[in-house]
């Protein structure tokens, strides 16, 4: 199986170099097909690798040792169990669809081939961070995804407002890269080891000591550790308050907002908080800065989402709304909730964000969620369609938007250029629905016309009747389903 995790692990580098050093020579559609043949390859190891998981079967073990200090070991190394193996089919199945999204997104920028080996290059530096065994390779692939998310928020640089956007993103991730190398810093001082294994071994001699940064002031050593772990997390998964660059970097082109800053980088400080949940664990006090910090960013996110009128910013709001839940799910150590979010979100975030990315080819380049209305605009529409988790209606058919309504208006509301496609209306009446918190509105300040984006409705309201009906209350159940007839 080491063959098939390298393959997982350094195929997309392999396409990376090619699309970066001979795109120009090779030409713009080769460049596309070789990165996405190869992050395919990669896809299916990993694939592979998640069902030799599920087999029972694991790897823990070093590939290549770069030098030696001492007792301190500096390796390449994997570790391959459950948690590794479904990040890797994540990582690498969320960049599969991106690439193939990219050929026809980016068909006419100049920079094609460039924006093939970034996003190949990411899907690398996200495997090296999710497959590492050790703290040294670790905050590589930290520190690579990093780099890569400056380049392609930046991608278009001659735009100013896209290079105060990856100047921000990269300033403010290193306050939080700074917290989380003193972490591991701390960490390995006090270990003597880079491996995670031989780390959480020692943890036990460890919950007695502290330091004394301040006179007088004394630290618990896992407690100081693991809060300067989270502070790396909270820049990377943008949480209150270095949260502020995450809207920001809606500058960059669509399918790196799919890929980056919803499925894979933003996800990478809650997969780091789970993979080291051993220490925090042992600090009641991290695990509720953990919870405070998470609860924090989910509602006042959450919030601001509902102000936005750039359609892409709507969708990045959501996101961080949805990273404090999971912040939230790890401060009460569930873990697997944690995970099972983490993993859900990013196949609907990626896929909110490319039908945004549709949306905008529709509307001529234009985010403004104003001016995507329902008079007649059918890219939303057919986005909607495809999503099968959002509504359009026009503000002049009387339509009841409470936040938990769940009756339909039929028929499908008119426009002044006919009806929608007839499977909006039906993606809301059969319980399809938008994940999320809020229903998100957006109005273009025009007498009679509205745009609704995301109504929540059909999702909540089955699921709080079935749990009422698991423990014993077919009553009140049964109000709920009266309310979806």
């Amino acid at each position: 199986m080491k063959t098939m995790y390298l393959v997982a692990a350094f195929a997309p580098l392999l396409g990376a170099l090619m699309a970066g050093f001979f795109g120009r020579t090779i030409g713009r559609m080769p460049s596309a097909l070789i990165t996405i043949g190869l992050v395919a390859a990669s896809a299916v190891a990993s694939v592979l690798t998640l069902l030799d998981v599920l087999a029972g079967n694991s790897f823990n073990g070093a590939l290549y040792e770069w030098a030696q200090v001492g007792d301190l070991k500096f390796e390449i190394g994997f570790l391959i169990d459950s948690i590794t193996a479904m990040m890797m089919v994540v990582v690498t199945s969320v960049s599969l669809c991106v690439h193939v999204y990219t050929m026809g997104y980016m068909e006419d920028d100049d920079g094609y081939q460039r924006f093939f080996a970034y996003i190949s290059l990411f899907t690398f530096a996200m495997m090296m961070l999710v497959m590492s065994n050790n703290f040294l390779q670790l905050f590589f692939g930290w520190e690579a995804v990093g780099l890569v998310s400056y380049l392609l928020i930046g991608f278009w640089y001659t735009r100013p407002s896209a290079i105060f956007a990856n100047m921000k993103a990269f300033l403010v991730n290193r306050v939080g890269d700074f917290g989380f190398a003193l972490g591991i810093g701390m960490l390995v001082y006090h270990t003597g080891s880079l491996d995670y294994v031989e780390v959480f071994a020692k943890l036990p001699e460890l919950v007695e000591k502290t330091v004394h940064i301040l006179p007088g002031e004394a630290w618990a050593v896992l407690t100081l550790s693991a809060i300067l772990l989270f502070v790396g997390a909270m820049g990377k998964s943008a949480q209150f308050p270095l949260h502020v660059w995450l809207p920001d970097s809606m500058e960059g082109p669509t399918p790196i907002s799919a890929l980056i800053h919803a499925a894979t980088m933003v996800t990478a400080g809650i997969f780091m908080v789970a993979r080291m949940s051993p220490i925090f664990e042992l600090s009641d006090v991290a695990l509720s800065v953990v919870m405070i910090i998470g609860g924090i960013t989910s509602l006042s996110m959450g919030l601001l989402g509902i102000i936005q009128y750039d359609i892409k910013r709507v969708v990045a709001y959501s996101t961080l709304s949805q990273l404090g839940l999971m912040t939230i799910a790890l401060g009460a150590s569930a873990y697997p909730a944690a995970i099972f979010h983490l993993m859900t979100h990013a196949f609907f975030k990626a896929l909110l964000f490319l039908a945004a990315g549709s949306v905008i080819i529709g509307m001529h380049h234009d985010p403004r969620t104003s001016r995507v209305t329902c008079s007649g605009d059918r890219a939303f529409a057919a986005a909607c369609d495809s999503l099968g988790c959002a509504r359009c209606v026009h503000h002049r058919c009387d339509a009841d938007w409470g936040l938990f309504q769940g009756r339909h208006h039929d028929p499908a509301p008119a426009s002044r250029h006919g009806k929608f496609p007839r499977g909006v209306s039906r993606c809301a009446r059969d319980g399809c629905a938008c994940p999320g918190n809020l229903a998100v509105l957006a109005d273009d300040r025009r007498p009679g016309h509205r745009l609704v984006g995301f109504d929540c409705a059909n999702l909540i309201w089955p699921g709080i009747a079935a749990c009422l009906q698991a423990i014993g209350e077919p009553d009140g159940a049964q109000v709920l389903h009266g309310r979806l007839q």
